[in-house]
């Protein structure tokens, strides 16, 4: 399960190839989970803690900032 343009709606940034990618490399790092549900769980909270942080004004140093029109 990986993060692609359709992820994000219609709300996508320019640059969401750039921000699928990081978070990819993220979900890359998981640990190997039997059950499809936790690994869909897993990804999800990946994909909040991003936008948690984008919005708070936290991004992480190396995290793509969206660029929206």
């Amino acid at each position: 399960m990986y993060i692609t343009m359709d992820s994000f709606g219609q709300e996508c940034p320019k640059n969401w190839d750039d921000i699928a990618a990081y978070l990819n490399e993220k979900i890359d790092s998981l640990p190997e989970y039997d059950d499809d549900r936790d690994m869909k769980d897993a990804v999800e909270n990946i994909w909040s803690e991003y936008w948690n942080a984008y919005h708070s004004g936290e991004l992480p140093d190396g995290a793509p900032v969206p660029i929206v029109e």
